[in-house]
C-alpha cells in the first residue's frame, strides 16, 4: 500500500481541507501520513515529521492562504517538508487553493513553481468540498505513471519510432553505423518554447555530445532546432557514415556511431560487436548529460532503450575482424531494430543493463544467419 504524506498548515480552514484530502487518499486504498495520524513520539516533532516524509512514496502539498509559523530555520514546517521530499527525490503533487494568499505563502508558491514544475502545477481546488476530487485525480495519474502504464507504453513506441528512423529501402547510405535510442516515460515535454530561448542550450548539448565521445573533438557539429527535437549533424567522420544525434523535446535521446570494421573491402559491411557496445555506452553517457541539463525537476526516472542498424540487408554481425572473405545475408530487413519491444529500466540502472540490448542485437542477426563466425569456428568446419 502506497504511503502518501499530506503537507500543509493544520489550522483554520485548512484543517477541514486536510481531513477531506485524507479521506480521498484512503478511498484510493492508500495510507495517509500526516501529523494527525501519527503516534506519540519522544523525538522532536520537526524531526519526526521529516522522517515520516522520507518513509513515504509521494507528498500531497496543499497550498492555501497561510504560509504557517516560521521555525528557527527561517521557513515554515510545510516548506521544510517540501524541501525534504525534493532532496530525497520523492514525488510532490502540489494542489493550489483558489484564494487570496498572504505574501509569505505567495513567495513559497513561486518557489514551488520555479523549482518543481516551472509554473505548471498538478491541479487547483476551492475548498474542502472539492479538494478530494483534486487529490484523487492527482494520485491516480501518479499511480498510473508509477506502475508503468500509458507513459511507459508511449516511451516504447517513441523509442521504436526513432530507432527506425527515416531511411527508406532501396537507398544505400554507405558505411556502417548503430543508432541507439533512449526514451523516458513522461507525460509532458521537458523542453518548451521558453526553455528553447536559452542561449546556452545548443552549446551545452553539443558539449555533452563531445564529452560523451559520440562527437569527436575534430568533428564539426551543425545544430538545428526543429518542430519536436534538436538535431546535431556530425561532419568529418572517419568513414562514410552520416551521423546525427537528436535530443527530443520529450526528453528522448538518439545517439549514432560508426561500428564498421577496418578492412578496406568489407569495413562498411560489418557491425563489429565491440564497437556496437561502445556506441551504446556513449549514448547512455550522452543521455545522462542531456537530462542533467534539461530535466530541471529530476522527472526522468524510467526509460526505454533500443537500437537499430540502418541498411542492415548489407551487413553482418562480427565478433572479430572478418578477414578476406564474407558471406552476405539474403533476407535482412532494411533497418534492423533490437530489442523490440525495447528494454524498460530505471534511469539509475541504465548503464548496467546494456548486456540486454547487446545480446538482443546479436540474436537478431543470428536469427537471420548473419553472424560472421570466429576464425576458430571456420577452422573447425562449422562455417
Amino acid at each position: 500500500m502506497e504511503r502518501i504524506f499530506i503537507s500543509s498548515p493544520a489550522r483554520g480552514e485548512m484543517g477541514a481541507i486536510r481531513e477531506a484530502a485524507r479521506r480521498a487518499v484512503e478511498a484510493l486504498d492508500m495510507h495517509p501520513v500526516m501529523f494527525e495520524t501519527g503516534a506519540a513520539s519522544d523525538d522532536a516533532s520537526r524531526r519526526a515529521l521529516l522522517d515520516r516524509v522520507a518513509s513515504c512514496d509521494a507528498v500531497i502539498l496543499l497550498l492555501g492562504a497561510e504560509y504557517g509559523e516560521v521555525g528557527h530555520r527561517g521557513v515554515s514546517p510545510t516548506e521544510e517538508e517540501f524541501n525534504e521530499a525534493r532532496e530525497r527525490g520523492i514525488p510532490v503533487l502540489a494542489l493550489v487553493q483558489n484564494t487570496t494568499r498572504e505574501p509569505a505563502q505567495e513567495d513559497f508558491l513561486w518557489r514551488v513553481r520555479g523549482d518543481w514544475e516551472k509554473g505548471r502545477l498538478t491541479a487547483d481546488f476551492t475548498n474542502a468540498a472539492d479538494v478530494g476530487f483534486a487529490v484523487s485525480k492527482a494520485l491516480t495519474a501518479w499511480r498510473r505513471q508509477r506502475e508503468g502504464g500509458d507513459a511507459a507504453s508511449a516511451a516504447d513506441a517513441r523509442a521504436l519510432e526513432l530507432a527506425r528512423g527515416e531511411e527508406t529501402r532501396g537507398s544505400i547510405y554507405g558505411g556502417s553505423k548503430l543508432r541507439v535510442v533512449v526514451a523516458p516515460a513522461l507525460n509532458r515535454p521537458l523542453l518548451d518554447a521558453l526553455a528553447l530561448r536559452d542561449a546556452d542550450l545548443l552549446d551545452d548539448l553539443a558539449g555533452a555530445a563531445r564529452s560523451s565521445r559520440l562527437a569527436p573533438q575534430t568533428a564539426a557539429i551543425e545544430a538545428e532546432s526543429g518542430r519536436d527535437s534538436i538535431t546535431f549533424a556530425l561532419g568529418g567522420n572517419r568513414g562514410f557514415e552520416h551521423l546525427v544525434l537528436r535530443v527530443g523535446f520529450d526528453g528522448s535521446v538518439v545517439g549514432e556511431g560508426p561500428v564498421g570494421g577496418d578492412q578496406l573491402a568489407f569495413g562498411g559491411s560489418v557491425v563489429m560487436a565491440d564497437r556496437a557496445r561502445e556506441v551504446m555506452k556513449r549514448t547512455v553517457t550522452f543521455a545522462e548529460a542531456v537530462w542533467q541539463r534539461i530535466d530541471q525537476r529530476d522527472e526522468v526516472r524510467d526509460v526505454s532503450i533500443t537500437c537499430a542498424v540502418p541498411d542492415a540487408e548489407h551487413k553482418v554481425y562480427a565478433l572479430e575482424p572478418v578477414g578476406s572473405s564474407l558471406s552476405m545475408p539474403m533476407s535482412m530487413p532494411h533497418v534492423l531494430v533490437a530489442p523490440d519491444p525495447p528494454v524498460r529500466t530505471r534511469r539509475a540502472d541504465l548503464p548496467s543493463v546494456l548486456d540486454r540490448p547487446e545480446a538482443e542485437l546479436h540474436r537478431a542477426f543470428e536469427l537471420e544467419h548473419a553472424v560472421h563466425p570466429r576464425a576458430e569456428d571456420r577452422r573447425g568446419g562449422s562455417w
